[in-house]
């Protein structure tokens, strides 16, 4: 594993704890933070469109959602596993 992936897997491991805390706002920066440093990653992208939706902003929280699946057709049923979903 690089750092670079596994600076990646610690903001979205933190941003996954963050929304189950319910602190949104920190959830999405580190979420933001882990795209910064991967684009593809879908993990993350999922988390910050749930994070998104549970703020109200439903449409910016759709297109995460909507772009991570694009990109891993199974992420909604992976991710509600861990128990993130919207």
């Amino acid at each position: 594993m690089s750092p670079l992936s596994g600076a990646t897997e610690a903001f979205d491991s933190r941003g996954n704890a963050h929304l189950h805390m319910g602190k949104l706002d920190d959830a999405i920066g580190d979420y933001d933070n882990a795209l910064k440093l991967d684009p593809t990653n879908w993990k993350p992208l999922y988390g910050r469109g749930v994070a998104k939706i549970r703020k109200s902003d439903t449409v910016g929280g759709q297109i995460d959602i909507d772009a991570a699946v694009k990109l891993h057709a199974d992420a909604a049923a992976e991710e509600r596993k861990l128990g993130i979903s919207p």
